[in-house]
């Protein structure tokens, strides 16, 4: 409440928007971002970790008006459960793919969720396991992700004193990327 109300009073004009995704510190329950919201006027969204179909009747019913992002991975179930966009993951991989499936979620959701399903799979199979085997965060999940996209000339390495995935397995997570995705490449 101090940091958001701060904020607004340094920058009162200026629109928030909360991160406060899967992996915080500190994750706000829906009724804590209402009072903060009705404590901070700047406050206009906020990226939230998303849920199930309840979960997505308490923040309409909670939060009327207020933009709702969701992870990128989640984004063609969320945007159906009333989610207004996402912070992506996804575009970390491919910023082309995520755009041609965010029109694809707002024309054709049987293929959005199909994609969803896919991209969910790829993130279990090729992804996640770093996290473990190297002890990583998600900054390091998505830097790896960026340079086995190839899309700008970048590596995977983090600043220290963060770890990364090691370069040698983006080839292989490049491989595994264009396979699952033939059609962003």
């Amino acid at each position: 409440m101090r940091f958001a109300g701060g904020l607004c009073e340094a920058a009162p004009e200026t629109p928030l928007v909360l991160y406060n995704p899967p992996h915080a510190k500190r994750r706000l329950t829906l009724d804590g971002i209402a009072s903060l919201r009705a404590a901070v006027p700047s406050l206009v969204g906020a990226k939230l970790p998303g849920g199930d179909a309840g979960w997505y009747a308490d923040t309409r019913r909670r939060l009327d008006g207020f933009s709702v992002f969701v992870p990128g991975h989640t984004l063609a179930t969320g945007y159906a459960g009333g989610a207004h966009g996402s912070y992506s993951n996804v575009a970390c991989l491919n910023p082309k793919g995520a755009v041609q499936w965010w029109q694809m979620i707002r024309t054709d959701m049987a293929a959005a969720a199909e994609l969803e399903a896919r991209i969910q799979a790829f993130l279990a199979v090729h992804v996640l396991p770093f996290r473990t085997r190297y002890n990583v965060g998600d900054a390091a999940l998505d830097k790896a992700m960026a340079a086995a996209g190839g899309w700008a000339p970048l590596g995977p390495r983090l600043l220290w004193p963060y770890s990364s995935v090691p370069d040698q397995e983006i080839p292989t997570l490049a491989r595994a990327a264009h396979a699952a995705f033939p059609e962003w490449w």
